[in-house]
């Protein structure tokens, strides 16, 4: 008796699973159909169908689907064939892969359609068969002119990227000729002597760089500034992670040293960082006493009365700064690069500091029973905004 509650209970949810499983490959397919995704709509109704091959919906899509299905995807292998063949500019290459991908979408659909399940009823007999096609040829012609487009591609890079070698003046120049090089790779891996002359650009673009400590020229002495000083090891680092740069550390890394003059520094960049203004901190806004009582009346009839009384606190939390980056030139203390970074971070909240019932606390600001911390720490977003946009900014220069 056991056995065949069992064995029934097994036959009921698998019969459920196969019910939602046709479903939701109809309601899938439907949504793709309306998208024009007419390949995953085709697949997901022959599925739906080797489920349940008289459910009318699923009939329905795939009736739909397979007349659209083929001939959409080979208006768009057509149109991109005629704009790649014969071979002519680097998108050539792209479009031969769209085409590769597209043929597949029609493979996948025909290896599906050799399992549509016989017992299904269409309104055409011959629907299945007159949209039986075979892909393979085609999709083996794309692959072979995909290998021959990789392979010219590679080349006219190549011959670019020469040029650039050949012309190269300066370090941004060995910098561009090396990531014009790096490009071939997405066409072809280990293209001619590629490697050897990415490590030739590599040293010939990469920068010794000194990091100077920021310079202070706000008109704000407040000792509140030296938390950058805390945070400079860690920015140091994060400038040494780039690809292009050698860190290189200096006796002495104090801006007002060395008077806008860096001729003497064994580097060939500085990175000047000056704050022009700057602060980081709280303020209350507002502040006033606050008590309140509330009386409720009980089923019985009796009376409960709630209090409430503290110290209603609104407060702003604030980080802010305007700085600018520059990367000078030791040879001639000119900018190589310059670029702007702030930041403005305001928060406001208010709470009310008190003891009672949260029941009579009317004032509209949570009760507390002491000064909470804030969700964002002043100090912390004014270090991690300046760590993260400097990390982005030398990554730009830099990568």
């Amino acid at each position: 008796m056991k056995n065949s509650i069992t064995l029934i209970l097994a036959i009921f949810f698998t019969s459920l699973t196969s019910a939602q499983s046709f479903r939701a490959l109809t309601r899938q397919g439907n949504r793709a159909y309306d998208k024009q995704d007419y390949a995953t709509a085709t697949i997901n109704s022959i599925k739906a169908l080797q489920d349940n091959p008289k459910f009318n919906k699923s009939i329905e899509l795939f009736e739909n689907s397979i007349v659209r299905v083929n001939k959409f995807y080979e208006i768009k292998i057509n149109q991109l064939e005629s704009s790649s063949i014969p071979f002519d500019e680097i998108k050539d290459v792209l479009a031969t892969r769209q085409i590769i991908q597209n043929l597949q979408l029609l493979i996948d659909v025909q290896n599906e359609l050799m399992f549509f399940p016989e017992n299904v009823k269409l309104s055409k007999k011959d629907l299945v068969k007159q949209n039986t096609k075979d892909y393979q040829l085609k999709m083996n012609e794309a692959k072979s002119r995909l290998v021959e487009y990789n392979s010219l591609a590679a080349e006219l890079i190549y011959n670019e990227s020469i040029k650039l070698i050949e012309n190269a003046q300066s370090k941004s120049d060995f910098i561009t000729a090396y990531k014009s090089l790096d490009r071939i790779n997405s066409y072809v891996s280990g293209y001619k002597n590629v490697g050897q002359l990415m490590d030739e650009c590599k040293t010939k673009g990469t920068y010794r760089v000194a990091l100077l400590d920021p310079a202070n020229s706000s008109g704000n002495s407040d000792t509140r500034f030296n938390v950058i000083n805390t945070i400079m090891n860690k920015t140091r680092s994060n400038l040494g992670a780039n690809q292009f740069v050698t860190l290189v550390n200096i006796q002495n890394s104090s801006i007002g040293y060395y008077s806008n003059n860096y001729n003497g520094i064994s580097a060939d960049l500085v990175i000047k960082i000056t704050f022009n203004n700057w602060n980081y901190g709280s303020e209350v806004v507002k502040r006033e006493n606050y008590s309140n009582t509330v009386t409720n009346k009980k089923k019985d009839g009796t009376e409960e009365s709630f209090s409430v009384s503290g110290v209603r606190i609104e407060k702003n939390f604030y980080a802010n700064y305007d700085l600018i980056v520059e990367a000078i030139l030791t040879s001639d203390n000119t900018i190589l690069y310059s670029e702007p970074l702030n930041l403005n971070y305001s928060y406001t909240d208010n709470y009310l500091i008190g003891k009672g019932s949260g029941k009579a606390n009317k004032s509209g600001s949570r009760l507390v029973d002491s000064e909470p911390t804030p969700s964002i720490i002043p100090k912390d977003a004014f270090t991690d905004s300046f760590q993260q946009q400097t990390m982005n900014l030398f990554s730009k220069w830099f990568n």
